[in-house]
């Protein structure tokens, strides 16, 4: 999708545009497959890997989504100043989106998270995850392999100075939620 925004970003130089990278969805509201998948009665793991996981609350995705929709368009300053973000210290290129990586603080493993949730960890080895996949509902309740292996951090020091953007959920307390926990 970011491909796409950076070529329109290219051809219309004219329009700003911003890029959110949000972390995986949590909440009780959440229905992705990640939620879905640690919401099995027991989570499929692969075998020898425990990756990093940010959560964004969904209460928090919608702020910062309405946030940076109601500041996008740049303050049009003197003439000639070629503009700005609304941001002080920030200018913007034209053509060129402005990427924010966008999650709760903190990071947790996916051994803690289903652990948290209450669920039992069902390791497996990663050459059966395609068969195991096919029988659970052709990766209906599995999110990509990459996400059970690697997982997926991002840096969001950008999203906390330049946007001023910070969640309300950490990323524990956003998990929190999908347990029926309210803590924030």
């Amino acid at each position: 999708m970011e491909s796409y925004v950076r070529g329109f970003a290219r051809r219309r130089a004219d329009v700003y545009t911003t890029i959110l990278r949000l972390a995986h969805l949590a909440g009780p509201t959440a229905d992705t497959a990640l939620t879905r998948h640690l919401k099995l009665p027991a989570v499929l793991t692969v075998l020898g890997f425990d990756p990093r996981l940010q959560f964004l609350h969904v209460d928090d995705a919608v702020d910062v989504l309405t946030r940076t929709s109601e500041t996008a368009a740049p303050d049009r300053g003197t003439p000639g100043s070629g503009g700005s973000t609304g941001r002080p210290g920030r200018s913007r290129e034209r053509g060129r989106p402005v990427v924010y990586n966008v999650a709760g603080e903190g990071t947790i493993f996916l051994s803690q998270a289903i652990r948290r949730l209450g669920r039992p960890q069902v390791p497996v080895p990663s050459p059966l995850l395609p068969w195991v996949r096919f029988l659970v509902g052709k990766g209906g309740e599995l999110p990509p392999i990459s996400e059970l292996t690697y997982g997926r951090i991002a840096d969001t020091t950008r999203m906390r100075t330049e946007l001023g953007f910070k969640p309300r959920y950490s990323t524990a307390a956003a998990l929190a939620t999908m347990a029926g926990g309210r803590d924030a």
